[in-house]
């Protein structure tokens, strides 16, 4: 036993060009000290060489530092530790009434050009401290520490820093480059595993074998490593994994907060398995702002994480100039919220900027397989604010994702003005479902912004709501362009009666909202309750929807609107310029082809090729199209052919209701043909208010063989009548 505050075995060097030789093997036993290193105490204050072969520090303790051994150097001082050194069942207890004590194994502390190179190998055993229940490491002034091998096993801290702590600062750096392991640590604040602090230093974890942090705990945040990187500080972490580490508040794997400039960056090989947090982010908690940069590199995979309520796998929170980049191969499995409430947001990702000039960047490849979230995003839920971007590039797919809320793979929201997201990857949904919009992408984006996509695939995806497949609502100036392909195979609704565009649900609303679609649109055996069995569309509030080329096959709505639901109202515009081609689409009510409801808004179907309704029945009315136009709503209809469409009721090709000035005018090489209906108007029904002007014009179209038929459920003379138009009208 020491007192006076020295260590047992007590060595100080004060004097230039020293050199310590501790050759032999030292054992350390029930060694006790009231201050600093229970066993071991050097203390070196100029430049000298200390070296270090084979130690063990067993039931050592002392009061504040080092319970086994305690080293401060300064001024230059080098030691190298060659072989062996553990610590088992060391502690600091701290001083009567403290809470305070540091590296229940080992202490040290480097300051100026020091360097210390642990060659051997460190190993801690059922260590305990307030901070670092292992080893408490203190660098600054461009010292630099390396080591080669270190395990810490069944250590603890009361504080921070079950395993590890680590303070890097003034351009210090520590590596670690053969391996390390953490097991069964645990703290009762922050970081079980590690607590990092680097305020411009350099940290670097890169191991020839695997790290390995497993079955590491803590009461509040990162489990497995909880960091702070501030004044252009850098964390690099290679080849590492995390294996059942659970936090109870945030950070089940990494937590961190990464600010002015700092960086942390994962890269080669990293893997976070069933890691848990009980709020958020169950494999990584992120804190980003002020230029700070999370980047995960080459390959990285998040498997059976959990967290109670966002980001199973990764949270992260990007606020006024925070970054994350994600770039190489990235999978997220059965990473699931657990919250019994109706919040959850995010199953693999979870991340949103706050505030403007933030970044999220996706590139390579991303696969989100089975994981699911309470209210949003079962695979991933983003959110871009004020003059941020989004960009997504490479390959991302989204298997057996759910939510209960909208988006069961993707969720992407927007917040203020002038966002860019750019979704070039090559994005693929299957059998994804959402308890509310949207089963395989949702899309809620208001105020000005630009939204580019490029190519979507969506199959066997369904939503309780609108959007089995996909569901877009922008408005107040945002604009959206789809550039490349978007395909929707056996999308559908839920078993309820609330579903809306079985593939796709679009909306633009509200002071010019513009989406344009100069790619292509293709549903096949897609269905809906409502209206829109491939695609329902709104467009309102003086907006504007554009699509170049879509096909519709073997689609089927319960209401209205086989393959299309259109309403268009409010000084809004809809136009088709490219091609469509819908084949054998039916509904139950009206508008086996197209539903159109126009209520002071403009539709113009002006294809450059022409525009095939083939084969579309209805239980109603209007097989081919179906359209109520009203308050000088106006339709143009072009180079549109009706082939063998068949309606129960009136109308086989079209119906149309005309009221309030609106406007119908068919032109340049429409053709009606081998249509037929149950009711009257085998190509054509119509019906005119002659009260209030209304215009109904063929320019250019030529209707043949098709027939109106009696129908037996009618009583003469209400069907039968008007082979190729029935035109009728009213007067109050």
């Amino acid at each position: 036993t020491a007192t006076g505050g020295t260590g047992t075995f007590y060595i100080e060097a004060s004097g230039p060009n020293y050199e310590i030789n501790l050759l032999g093997k030292m054992i350390f036993e029930r060694c006790n000290s009231d201050e600093y290193g229970g066993g071991l105490m050097i203390q070196c204050s100029s430049a000298g060489q200390i070296t270090i072969n084979e130690m063990s520090f067993t039931n050592c303790t002392s009061a504040m530092y080092g319970g086994g051994f305690f080293s401060k150097f300064d001024s230059g001082t080098q030691m190298t530790i060659s072989g062996k050194v553990t610590y088992d069942k060391c502690q600091c207890t701290g001083r009567q009434g403290s809470s305070q004590s540091f590296g229940g194994g080992q202490y040290l502390e480097a300051g100026e050009d020091c360097k210390i190179n642990v060659t051997g190998e460190l190993e801690y055993k059922e260590c305990e401290a307030h901070q670092g229940g292992g080893l408490y490491i203190d660098i600054r002034s461009k010292a630099i520490v390396e080591i080669k091998k270190a395990t810490f096993t069944d250590s603890k801290s009361r504080l921070d820093g079950g395993g590890l702590f680590l303070y890097v600062w003034l351009e210090a750096q520590f590596t670690v480059y053969g391996t390390t392991s953490f097991k069964n640590c645990n703290s009762s604040l922050r970081g079980g595993g590690i607590y990092l602090n680097v305020d411009n230093g350099t940290v670097n974890f890169n191991p020839t074998e695997q790290i390995l942090i497993e079955d590491c705990n803590c009461i509040q945040n990162g489990s497995g490593i909880c960091c702070s990187i501030t004044n252009k500080g850098q964390l690099y972490i290679n080849n590492i994994k995390f294996r059942n580490c659970i936090s109870q508040y945030f950070g089940g794997g990494i937590y961190t907060n990464i600010n002015s400039e700092g960086q942390l960056m994962l890269d080669k090989s990293c893997e976070f398995y069933k890691c848990q947090s009980q709020v958020n982010g169950g494999g990584i908690h992120a804190n980003i702002s002020s230029e700070g940069q999370l980047t995960l590199v080459d390959q990285c995979e998040f498997n059976q994480c959990e967290t109670g309520y966002d980001g199973s796998g990764i949270w992260a929170n990007l606020v006024s100039g925070g970054h994350m980049t994600m770039s190489g191969s990235f999978s997220f499995i059965d990473c699931i919220g657990t919250s019994t409430s109706a919040y959850g947001l995010g199953g693999g990702l979870y991340a949103y900027t706050n505030n403007e000039n933030c970044s999220l960047i996706f590139q390579g490849s991303m696969t989100f397989d089975g994981c699911q979230s309470v209210s949003g995003g079962g695979g991933a839920y983003l959110r871009v604010s004020n003059n941020s971007i989004l960009i997504m590039s490479g390959s991302c797919s989204f298997t057996d994702c759910s939510s209960g809320g909208h988006g069961g793979g993707l969720s992407i929201t927007t917040l203020g003005k002038g966002y860019d997201i750019n979704l070039q990857a090559s994005m693929q949904f299957d059998g994804c479902k959402s308890g509310g919009s949207g089963g395989g992408l949702y899309f809620y984006t208001f105020y000005i912004g630009q939204i580019t996509i490029n190519q979507m695939s969506f199959s066997d995806c369904n939503s309780t709501d609108s959007g089995g497949g996909a569901y877009s609502l922008l408005g107040y100036g945002a604009q959206m362009t789809i550039t490349g392909k978007m395909s929707f195979y056996d999308c559908h609704y839920q078993e309820t009666e609330r579903g809306y565009g079985g593939g796709q649900f679009l909306e633009a609303r509200i002071q010019q909202s513009l989406i344009n679609v100069t790619g292509e649109l293709e549903y096949n055996k897609c269905e809906a309750y409502n209206q829109g069995g491939g695609l329902h569309i709104v467009v309102q509030g003086n907006s504007t929807i554009e699509i170049n080329k879509a096909s519709f096959t073997d689609c089927l709505s319960n209401q209205d609107g086989g393959c299309i639901a259109l309403l268009v109202y409010t000084g809004s515009q809809f136009t088709i310029y490219g091609t469509v081609s819908i084949m054998n689409c039916n509904s139950s009510r009206y508008g086996g082809g197209i539903y159109l409801e126009i209520n002071n808004g403009i539709v113009s179907l002006n294809p450059t090729e022409q525009i095939l309704i083939e084969n579309c029945t209805c239980d109603g009315s209007g097989c081919g199209i179906y359209c109520s136009i009203t308050n000088k709503g106006k339709i143009q209809v072009n180079n549109t052919k009706f082939k063998n469409c068949n309606s129960e009721r009136n109308g086989g090709g079209i119906y149309a209701t005309i009221q309030a000035e609106g406007q119908l005018i068919l032109d340049n090489l429409c053709e009606l043909s081998q249509c037929k209906s149950n009711g009257n108007g085998g190509g054509i029904y119509a019906t005119v208010d002659f009260t209030t002007q209304c215009t109904f014009i063929i320019k250019y179209a030529f209707i043949h063989d098709c027939k109106a038929l009696n129908n037996t459920s009618l009583s003469y003379p209400d069907s039968g009548f008007g082979g190729g138009i029935f035109l009728g009208g009213s007067k109050k």
